[in-house]
């Protein structure tokens, strides 16, 4: 059997996810459909690109990705398939592949006649992911794309000054974890005593789960480290969102 992973910015109140999911069937019915989520914000490539990123070491080979957040659908930009540790990607050149990784990129053709001009997920990338996944003679028939030309969006790296450090947040997730583009080699040597946020500066504590009470700094399961409040929200305590910068004091570790 097939397996195929969907994101999405569609939401699940419409049947948009299910129309992708019946175009691939049309091509390929012996298949299995994994919702890695749906709830991307609309329009939100980075937040996608981001959740891709996190997602894609634990996709087996032989899979399939169908990735949709896709603001520029009708225009100019490319629809890819990409070929990276033995899985197939299938999305729009916007930086919302970007981030999984070196691979074999391969431009898809112009939608068919009659196809519509805003639903690429249904009329493009679906089926052609399907027909690549029957037969993978269909990637090599396609023509190659240089990985140098493939959108990348920009992914912020921390900063130091003597005992700050200040990195951005690159993900809030629904229990309010604000995720930072930061990781665990930039706090060698030293530990965090205060985080200055939107709201207001607050101590930080570092842990290694969420076992106290306070602003922790701890590493999350997607490798980078996050803010958390154990049975709380970070988010809503520091008023912090994706994007966001904040400013941790530093102080050499014991």
């Amino acid at each position: 059997m097939t397996t195929v992973f969907v994101l999405t910015d569609f939401g699940l109140s419409d049947t948009y996810c299910g129309q992708m999911k019946a175009a691939f069937l049309s091509v390929l019915p012996d298949t299995a459909f994994v919702d890695l989520t749906a709830s991307v914000r609309p329009g939100d490539i980075a937040g996608g690109a981001f959740h891709l990123m996190v997602s894609s070491p634990w996709i087996p080979a032989g899979a399939g990705v169908l990735a949709v957040v896709d603001p520029g659908v009708g225009t100019a930009r490319r629809g890819l398939l990409c070929r990276r540790s033995g899985v197939l990607y299938s999305g729009p050149d916007n930086g919302l592949l970007g981030w999984v990784g070196a691979g074999e990129f391969r431009e898809l053709p112009a939608p068919p006649a009659g196809s519509s001009a805003t639903f690429h997920g249904r009329d493009v990338f679906a089926p052609w992911l399907a027909r690549a996944m029957k037969d993978p003679a269909v990637v090599s028939s396609l023509p190659q794309v240089d990985p140098a030309t493939i959108e990348v969006l920009d992914r912020p790296a921390p900063s130091r000054e003597g005992r700050f450090l200040s990195a951005v947040v690159a993900s809030v997730d629904s229990f309010g974890n604000c995720i930072l583009w930061l990781s665990r080699s930039h706090l060698e040597g030293v530990r965090p005593i205060s985080a200055a946020t939107p709201a207001g500066v607050f101590p930080v504590d570092t842990a290694r789960a969420y076992d106290r009470p306070g602003l922790l700094l701890l590493p999350g399961g997607s490798g980078l480290l996050e803010l958390a409040v154990a049975g709380g929200s970070a988010a809503d305590l520091t008023g912090l969102g994706p994007g966001d910068g904040i400013t941790l004091e530093l102080e050499p570790r014991a």
